[in-house]
């Protein structure tokens, strides 16, 4: 989930504050990999790599849209972490934070 907030956080700031979606998935892709380094796990170059962040990110859009905009998700982590964030937002905000793990 500590994941999933972090690339929740990044999308928020690209539909409601301008941040350039490309520069956002390639910071969300450097962080995720550089807190699973830092966790001992093997990262090679299709872990948590721009391609399957510019995905997820798009799943994430339509479940955060309600379905306005993004690719269709189903089922999935998706809607979790966006009903932590609206429903428990201080769990969502401690989750979020780069430095948790």
């Amino acid at each position: 989930m500590h994941e999933a907030a972090i690339l929740l956080r990044a999308l928020i700031n690209v539909l409601n504050n301008g941040e350039e979606r490309k520069r956002a998935i390639t910071e969300v892709s450097q962080t995720l990999r550089e807190l699973a380094a830092g966790q001992g796990i093997p990262v090679d170059d299709k872990f948590r790599n721009e391609n399957g962040i510019a995905l997820q990110m798009s799943k994430l859009e339509y479940v955060f849209t309600d379905g306005t905009s993004g690719l269709r998700a189903q089922t999935g982590w998706y809607f979790d972490i966006v009903r932590l964030y609206r429903e428990e937002r201080g769990k969502y905000d401690k989750l979020s934070r780069f430095g948790n793990s």
